[in-house]
Parts: C-alpha cells; structure tokens; sequence
C-alpha cells in the first residue's frame, strides 16, 4: 500500500473572495479531462470519501496559519479503515492557495506544477475519489483530495470447504517432502473446530483458551490415547486465498513447520471458523495414537 500526499503554497496579494460550493467540484471536472485524454477510466465521486475529504479540509482550516502547512493529522489511511472503508490503495492530495479569484483555476495550477501529485492522480489503478474545500478565517482556501484503489469484493469463506482444503494442501507439502499422508480424525476436527469457533466467539487467539486449557487439556477430554500432539494455528483478515497463506506461513515458521513436517504424526483434524469481519481462524491438530 502506497500513500500518495503533498501540500502546496501559492500566495497572492490579492484580497481573497469568497469560495464557490463547487471548486472541488471544477477541479475534479479538470481531473476527469486529463484522465479521459491519458486514456485512463474517469474516477468515481464517493459521497463517503467526500466526508472524508471534508473533514480533513475543515480540520486543516481550522488551525492557525503557522501550524497548517506542518499539520498531517491521522494518517488517511487509517481514517478510512477507522470509518469502514475498504481500499487497496490510497492517495491524499492537499493544497493551499489565497487570493485567486478563480480558486479552482488556481489549485489546478497548482496540482498540474507538482508532477508527482499529478501523476499519482492520473494512475489508472485509481477509481474513486472525494473532493472538498474549506475556507479559513484568514482568507486561506484548503483542497483536499482523496483517492481509493478500491479492494476488489472477496465472498464469504465456507469453513467446510476450507477445512478440506487445507488438510489437501498440507498432504500435498508432505507427500513433497516424502512424508506420509496424514489421516483425518473426526474427533480431532470437532476438537479444532470447538477451539478455532472458542476464539471467535471470545475474540482471542491463542493456543491456551481464557479457561486456562491447552491442546492437551482438550483432546484428553475426549478421551483420545496419544503419545504426541502438536497444534498449528493461524488467522487472517481479507485474504484471497486464505488456506495458501495459512499453510505458506506454517511453513515459514521453524516452529510451525516441525510440525507439518513430522513424520511422526499419523492424524490430524482441521477447524475453521470465520468472524463477522471475514477474519478466518485455523486450528490444525497433529497426533501420533498411543500404541
């Protein structure tokens, strides 16, 4: 994730007038013209990512003069995630200018003159944006600009279908490294699944529960005879492909990869559980059955 930001100054003498509604609106329609003639897909206006803007201009019109320019404030990044907006990437544009009787004019010269800032603007990748202004006291006009490569939409995991997934994928890395396959133990998956949905449910993650319980703890209350166990856990938030990451980061770990690739263990049993903010939990068991 880039962050893209300036701040700019142009200062006039003239006498500053008062700021048309729809500046950002004619900086933007400036923006869209460029776009279409660089070949590049015009950016959508988001009413959300305009509050965003607005309330960044309006803090930044808010401060005296000498603190202004100097001024970054919450990081826009943080801020959207703050407010529920999802994004690949962010951009934040912000500029000054006083007495232009044309403000827009003026902060499209400004813009265009700072190549980076314009570039980073003309970026194909880019396809929303909130625009707003703000007037201070002294007579100083705020832009800013905020633009979003939007994070593309990623369906629901189903935890069964990831739960077999994974016991394929860690079979697979296995039968690579000439180990045999792992068989899978129905108590084993309800204990994983009992222990990743525990997590959810108490908003932890931790292989000792709140209850003070470890893996050992959980597999001898069923009843299960075993001379080892191990358990892999894992989660992440957002992810395309969350058994490839869960299983590429078992592996990175010395820890976590002992485990995997022990050819001691017999069975294993994988549960999965998601959270209501598409955060998915793995708990993976290993056991070598008591002879």
């Amino acid at each position: 994730m880039r962050l893209g930001a300036s701040a700019l100054l142009l200062c006039l003498p003239a006498a500053a007038g008062p700021v048309d509604a729809g500046t950002g609106g004619r900086v933007l329609q400036t923006l869209q013209s460029a776009r279409r003639e660089a070949g590049v897909p015009p950016l959508a206006r988001r009413l959300d990512l305009d509050a965003v803007a607005r309330e960044r201009a309006e803090q930044l019109a808010a401060l005296p003069q000498s603190r202004r320019l100097a001024h970054r404030g919450e990081a826009v990044g943080h801020h959207l995630r703050r407010v529920g907006i999802e994004y690949r990437r962010v951009a934040l544009h912000v500029d000054f200018n006083r007495g232009y009787t044309d403000p827009a004019a003026g902060f499209v010269t400004s813009w265009t003159g700072y190549r980076k800032s314009w570039e980073l603007a003309m970026e194909a990748d880019f396809d929303g944006i909130g625009m707003a202004t703000a007037k201070a006291s002294d007579g100083w006009i705020v832009l800013v600009a905020v633009l979003v490569e939007e994070r593309p939409a990623i369906p629901r995991p189903d935890p069964p279908v990831l739960e077999v997934s994974t016991v394929e994928a860690v079979n697979r890395v296995r039968a690579e490294h000439g180990l045999e396959q792992l068989t899978v133990n129905p108590v084993l998956v309800e204990i994983a699944r009992d222990h990743s949905r525990d997590m959810v449910r108490r908003g932890y993650f931790d292989h000792r529960s709140p209850a003070g319980d470890y893996v050992q703890d959980r597999v001898q209350r069923r009843s299960i005879a075993y001379s080892r166990i191990g358990e892999n856990l894992h989660m992440s938030r957002r992810i395309a492909d969350p058994v490839r990451t869960a299983v590429e980061s078992w592996l990175k770990s010395r820890s976590h990869r002992k485990l995997l690739l022990s050819p001691e263990f017999r069975e294993t049993g994988i549960g999965v559980a998601v959270d209501d903010e598409g955060a998915v939990y793995f708990t993976q068991l290993f056991l070598t059955p008591a002879r």
